[in-house]
């Protein structure tokens, strides 16, 4: 079977994906999130966490681009998000389209973990809309015989456990709470994965231990770790055929973890992907296109 790997998209899809899907005769596709976010988020998110690390002060998207931009913005990124979610949906009309939610979906999707976010009621009945797409977050699902588990939206990384000297306790804390209720969905739903099983696991955040330390010099938490440790357990623990991960876009490529490869398929919104050859419980190729 050939999966066409594919994830932080942030608004843009290029045709490139459908001429690779024909031209390699994929059997399914698997997002890792982010669709939406495009990436004047990105300036205003840099800005944000420079100004807190150095002032303890917290800087308002709508401070940042002023208010009339600001609502031209979020205009811009739902119906980016929609582009992309139409293509997915379009594709999983002919072959399995499966996907979990990246952090920059926020409001796309229910966040179990803090009852304080909240999501946007127009997404989900867009979403509900896309009948040939296939949610696998926060879930598993078995599709084309392989049990998939899928773990997706925002997470807490293991380094913001620790308590900030900007932020207060109060904060760590609350992040400490989300981090055991993830902790606790994510047993929960290993015991459905069961020995025999062929099982691919599908992540936002890079599993700790892999294309987990953030590379980009303009980045206040440049050289710092961005990984999650429970992912890294999860794959220690139930040895999956391969695990897919996205969110860190300075890599793409494959790494072993525990034995097992964890593939990052590179940036979507800048044309890159992987392909991936399985059978039964073997990994057989990896072919990163950029």
């Amino acid at each position: 079977m050939k999966i066409l790997a594919i994830g932080d998209f942030h608004g843009k899809f290029p045709g490139k994906f459908e001429k690779i899907i024909k031209k390699e005769k994929v059997d399914m596709v698997v997002s890792v999130g982010d669709h939406s976010a495009v990436e004047e988020w990105y300036k205003y998110i840099l800005v944000f966490f420079r100004n807190l690390k150095a002032t303890g002060e917290r800087m308002s998207a709508e401070e940042y681009f002023g208010k009339a931009r600001f609502k031209k913005l979020l205009k811009k990124d739902f119906e980016a998000g929609k582009m992309v979610f139409r293509k997915l949906n379009e594709i999983g009309k002919k072959i399995p389209t499966v996907f979990i939610y990246g952090n920059g979906d926020d409001d796309w999707y229910r966040y179990p973990f803090d009852r304080r976010i909240g999501v946007d009621k127009k997404r989900l009945k867009f979403l509900k809309k896309q009948k040939n797409l296939i949610s696998i977050n926060y879930r598993t699902k078995v599709v084309k015989g392989y049990r998939f588990l899928g773990f997706g939206g925002y997470m807490d990384t293991d380094e913001m456990l620790k308590r900030q000297s900007y932020d207060s306790m109060e904060a760590t804390v609350g992040r400490r709470k989300r981090r055991a209720r993830s902790k606790k969905k994510l047993d929960s739903m290993l015991k459905n994965v069961g020995k025999n099983d062929k099982a691919i696991f599908v992540f936002h955040y890079t599993p700790r231990g892999v294309f987990d330390v953030i590379k980009d010099r303009k980045n206040v938490f440049h050289g710092e770790n961005m990984g999650i440790s429970i992912f890294s357990d999860a794959i220690k623990k139930k040895k999956p055929v391969f695990a897919l991960c996205g969110h860190m876009h300075e890599y793409q490529g494959m790494k072993k973890l525990h034995g097992v490869p964890v593939i990052n398929p590179g940036d979507a919104g800048h044309g890159k992907c992987a392909v991936i050859e399985i059978k039964d419980k073997k990994l057989l190729r990896v072919r990163f296109i950029k």
